[in-house]
């Protein structure tokens, strides 16, 4: 068994083409090699197995790949996705931290540490009620609300706040140290073609999902999300991050 690099072919012709021309009467066809099995499509370019017996025609974009060759190519090509993913990923988690921080805008800034810090004497007891700072005494009789109560819930929302930060950044190392560890086998030709059907087709299951809500709905029609089955059970690719997907499913 041989490994191929090839194009599809002009069907009249049968010259190989790296962009199907407009002008084309019919689909454009697969060299004629024997024992041909196509594997992968990376944009107009083919990976296949083909017999021994077949033979590599360079000046008809068909190349035959020895094992390093092969794992050059899949693994640059991985590597590159995954540089890409991680970047994705980067702007995802950016979008979601300025969302979370709008759900507790009392938290931010100095003016919001110093407040968190005063409520939080009041509530583990280091300091009474009655001498914490001004403005926290100031808010609670505006809210009419007790100091005790008051700064029970400026806790409560803190906690609440950093328990989101938290649980993102935990996404976030996840799944980028799932995308940058993983690696292309380079020891023989057909584990870097089983390595690299790895990272392109692994599937996990997420659970069942209300794919009535447009956000999920979304992301099923752009391929993010997978139902194999028609029960409202959903996957996605495995290396693939998708964070602003996985933080609302998890």
């Amino acid at each position: 068994m041989k490994y191929f690099k090839y194009t599809d072919q002009c069907p009249t012709t049968k010259r190989g083409i790296l962009l199907v021309p407009r002008e084309l009467d019919n689909a454009p066809v697969s060299p004629d090699l024997p024992g041909l099995d196509h594997y992968w499509l990376e944009g107009y370019w083919h990976y296949g197995t083909v017999d021994d017996s077949a033979v590599a025609d360079p000046a008809n974009h068909i190349y035959e790949f020895s094992a390093a060759q092969l794992h050059f190519d899949l693994a640059s090509t991985q590597e590159g996705e995954c540089n890409d993913l991680l970047n994705e990923m980067e702007d995802e988690y950016n979008d979601i931290v300025i969302i979370i921080n709008a759900e507790h805008p009392n938290q931010q800034g100095s003016d919001g540490a110093t407040r968190y810090a005063s409520a939080k004497e009041v509530v583990d007891g280091t300091k009474d009620k009655d001498t914490t700072t001004t403005a926290i005494k100031d808010e609670a009789t505006a809210a009419s609300k007790t100091v005790a109560v008051l700064c029970a819930e400026i806790v409560a929302d803190y906690d609440a706040w950093q328990a989101k930060l938290t649980k993102l950044s935990n996404l976030k190392t996840t799944y980028s140290d799932r995308c940058k560890n993983y690696t292309i086998s380079d020891s023989n030709a057909a584990a870097t073609k089983t390595d690299f059907l790895t990272w392109k087709e692994k599937t996990e299951t997420l659970g069942t999902l209300s794919i009535d809500d447009a956000f999920y709905q979304n992301a099923v029609d752009d391929g993010v999300l997978m139902d194999s089955d028609d029960d409202d059970t959903y996957t996605m690719k495995f290396y693939h991050p998708n964070l602003k997907y996985r933080w609302r499913i998890s």
